[in-house]
């Protein structure tokens, strides 16, 4: 609760703490809460990215985004009906991941396939 009360306070945030203790969360729903007010203005009608979280590993990525995707895809979509009733019925957010085992962004075609191949072979 404090992470998120000192994002809308413009203050920093320092979480460190051990495996398991919510620092995940400590971003996560600052960034949530961000998507969903603006979602509320004219902007949200601009697609474009949002939010970018870096991380030094594939593995660190793969969890967080399991994370992710249990925090706001849950099974009784309760947080699209929520965000939707907050934003008039909008569009909702969405989110992807790319990480060195991602091939190319875009629809799969036989020119990035063989470019990536060259890209590997040359590694």
């Amino acid at each position: 609760m404090m992470a998120l009360e000192n994002f809308y306070r413009g203050k920093d945030l320092l979480v460190s703490t051990g495996t398991g203790s919510g620092k995940t969360e400590c971003f996560l729903w600052p960034m949530i809460s961000s998507i969903v007010n603006e979602s509320k203005k004219e902007s949200w009608n601009t697609r474009g990215v949002r939010a970018v979280i870096l991380y030094p590993m594939n593995a660190l990525v793969s969890d967080q985004e399991s994370r992710l995707r249990r925090m706001i895809g849950d099974y009784d979509d309760k947080f699209y009906k929520t965000f939707e009733e907050i934003s008039n019925g909008k569009r909702r957010p969405q989110f992807g991941m790319y990480t060195g085992r991602t091939k190319y962004s875009g629809d799969k075609s036989k020119a990035e396939d063989n470019s990536l191949a060259n890209t590997l072979e040359s590694a």
